[in-house]
């Protein structure tokens, strides 16, 4: 058992992040495009980093950074159920509604009523021989990369045009398919808040015979851990070309020339079978990602098919300039799924 002066919530300083094991760039990006408080949970001298956030009048601690290589120590998560009832005391004292913590424990089926959430999340290994991971992706994706290398050319971008013209079009997209987005803000901190040059790639791709940019496809490159990171990708639905197939592939061979070890594909929900077919193709790698809730809430929103249809719904059929006020004003919120 601890004592309530054993918990702490305390602000963290921006200078942290130049001593901290974190992946400054991202964070950094990440704060200042959500104009986010860092602060640090200390539970008996455990510490996790989280952001302190409001919605709907609630206040959440959500874990950092946002993106993988979260290493949560299993002894934190003991801690926690060893001494529940002084941390739900701390929280209702400073009017917190729940802790999030986002990681890749293992040990839920201990306490599966806290772990109500996870995701897929999938991964190529980059270290094989480019020839291994190629022999390893589906045969249909094997004879469709094979069938149409000849019709397009790819181009690497990244400056501030080069990323202001591929939101133009990848909101456009993902309106069009009825989802929120990254927005325009966190487009233009790119620009600003770090070397971009270094850390953002978009791809773009032409078709040969009209010089038409048809699709591009956007990725975060951590040198840190040299781990690459698929954000998202658009395409324009009139072409009947395999766009992200082709540019993930493309992708996986620059990764290669750059000596990345590994390229992450993003997560999804188990539910989603198509997405998970199609980033299977590429015989990648699984691991689950399990939500921790203190509350024991369950925030994977899109298991539920009525209210996902109905939001897509309204996403599809409301003007462009609606989506990009109504998808800025709700962004911080989303980072709580």
């Amino acid at each position: 058992m601890i004592s309530l002066e054993e918990i702490e919530l305390n602000k963290i300083d921006r200078d942290f992040l130049k001593n901290s094991c974190f992946d400054n760039y991202w964070l950094n990006l990440v704060l200042n495009s959500y104009n986010l408080k860092l602060k640090n949970l200390k539970i008996k001298n455990k510490n996790i980093y989280v952001i302190e956030q409001k919605i709907f009048l609630k206040k959440f601690l959500i874990s950092l950074p946002m993106i993988y290589d979260l290493k949560i120590e299993s002894e934190l998560f003991d801690c926690i159920f060893e001494n529940k009832k002084e941390i739900n005391y701390f929280f209702i004292k400073n009017n917190i509604y729940d802790l999030i913590i986002k990681s890749d424990y293992k040990h839920n089926l201990q306490y599966p009523e806290y772990f109500k959430t996870h995701w897929l999340d999938f991964f190529i290994n980059l270290e094989d021989d480019l020839n291994k991971i190629q022999s390893g992706f589906r045969y249909d994706l094997r004879r469709l990369l094979k069938n149409t290398h000849n019709k397009y050319e790819v181009q690497y971008v990244n400056k501030k045009d080069d990323i202001i013209n591929y939101f133009v079009n990848y909101s456009e997209f993902y309106k069009k398919k009825g989802y929120f987005c990254y927005t325009k803000n966190f487009f233009s901190n790119i620009d600003k808040t770090i070397n971009h040059e270094d850390a953002f790639i978009i791809m773009n791709i032409k078709d040969k015979s009209s010089n038409q940019i048809f699709g591009g496809i956007f990725f975060y490159m951590n040198k840190l851990n040299n781990k690459a990171i698929y954000l998202n990708s658009w395409m324009d639905l009139k072409v009947n070309f395999p766009t992200v197939k082709v540019l993930l592939f493309e992708m996986i061979k620059f990764l290669k020339k750059k000596n990345f070890r590994q390229l992450f594909l993003g997560r999804n929900e188990p539910n989603n079978k198509g997405l998970t077919f199609f980033k299977s193709s590429f015989n990648s790698n699984l691991q689950k990602l399990n939500y921790f809730s203190f509350r024991k809430k369950n925030y994977q929103i899109l298991e539920n098919k009525i209210l996902s249809f109905l939001i897509r719904f309204f996403i599809r059929n409301i003007p462009m300039k609606a989506y990009l006020i109504i998808n800025s004003l709700i962004s911080k919120q989303l980072l709580k799924f």
